[in-house]
């Protein structure tokens, strides 16, 4: 029987669903399939919810978890929760444990680097090297750590796709299924919650309106089901609700604010998948999309997968042009992604937690 440390895993997960709980609770399921001897604690935040899984621990404070984890039987401890202010706790914890730290986007950087004291950002960088491995999704995510962790070969390189055991059908009485059933075209796209990136809107929600208003001015019967899950900035959620009332798109913008069972049921019945980030990491929804053979048109602010068609970030007539060939070619492009295979890298996993092991 292969052997495992105990392990402890600290992130997300689901509810509320986003990219990295969804990554964590399907490798949760793997863990359980392998019999791994492990606890995940949840550190999202979300104290009210009631979780009955079997093995994840809510936890109000990640201080009092860090403490309460410093004097256990030692393990390896997964950290998926990255910020600046954690890095002293992660230092902390690698003085007695196995660490390990999960950088799932790009932004870890710019967030180190941001202390306004030059003194701190110093100081993050030591701390941060007393954690024994780091995981990134992406050759580009691995190239960006090297910047803070002076010993490279304590950098691992896993993109982190992990497909559904199952995918369920969407209820026939969803409003989603009913906007699938009136329009010729269901376009899909995904936010944990509305955030900025250098002052502007991150997931490219306001370019998705403008990209809808378009298409049906021009006569294109399209609708949007856009999942967020956590509306977060709700004055901005207002605004955008008011521009999509003002252009008459109130019956074909539909934002799911009640998460979804999984989230491929629906990628798996609409024509498209948008990805209008103006940052991001090695995508889990756009994999997840691909997966199911749904074409998926990204903004080129990081490199894509192959197979995803790209358009120049925060560029609506680019993206406009760009959803326009998708639609007219749908089946043609649902086509080319067969020859795209989408790795399970589940297996890549257990064997990094088998060598943290060791």
């Amino acid at each position: 029987m292969i052997s495992y440390m105990r392990i402890a895993i600290i992130g997300f997960y689901p509810p509320p669903i986003g990219g990295i709980s969804t990554h964590i609770a399907r490798l949760k399921e793997h863990l359980d399939l392998a019999k791994v001897d492990y606890t995940l604690y949840d550190v999202s935040g979300e104290h009210a919810k009631v979780k009955d899984e079997q093995r994840v621990v809510v936890c109000k404070s990640f201080l009092r978890l860090a403490i309460k984890l410093f004097i256990s039987k030692r393990c390896v401890i997964h950290f998926h929760n990255f910020s600046r202010r954690h890095i002293p706790l992660y230092a902390f914890l690698a003085l007695r444990h196995r660490t390990v730290l999960s950088f799932h986007n790009e932004r870890f950087l710019a967030d180190i680097q941001g202390s306004k004291v030059r003194f701190m950002s110093k100081l993050y960088v030591l701390l941060l090297n007393l954690v024994h491995f780091f995981i990134t999704d992406s050759p580009r995510t691995a190239e960006l750590a090297k910047k803070v962790v002076r010993n490279a070969k304590k950098i691992y390189m896993v993109p982190e796709f992990i497909p559904p055991a199952s995918i369920p059908e969407i209820d026939a009485d969803d409003k989603i299924m009913q906007m699938r059933g009136k329009h010729r075209y269901l376009i899909a796209s995904t936010a944990y919650r509305i955030s900025f990136h250098q002052g502007q809107d991150l997931y490219g929600i306001d370019l998705l309106i403008e990209m809808l208003r378009r298409l049906v001015h021009d006569g294109i019967d399209a609708a949007i089901c856009f999942t967020l899950p956590n509306i977060g900035d709700e004055k901005y959620y207002q605004a955008l609700t008011a521009h999509i009332d003002e252009y008459g798109l109130k019956d074909r913008f539909y934002f799911i604010t009640t998460p979804l069972r999984e989230a491929s049921s629906l990628y798996k019945i609409c024509n498209v998948y948008v990805r209008a980030t103006n940052t991001d990491g090695n995508s889990l929804s756009v994999l997840e999309a691909m997966a199911v053979r749904t074409p998926v048109l990204a903004s080129d602010c990081v490199p894509r997968p192959p197979g995803v068609r790209l358009f120049k970030t925060r560029d609506i007539n680019d993206l406009y042009e760009n959803i326009k060939t998708l639609l007219n070619k749908n089946e043609a492009e649902k086509a080319m992604l067969e020859k795209h295979k989408i790795v399970n890298n589940v297996a890549k996993f257990l064997a990094l937690y088998r060598y943290f092991s060791s």
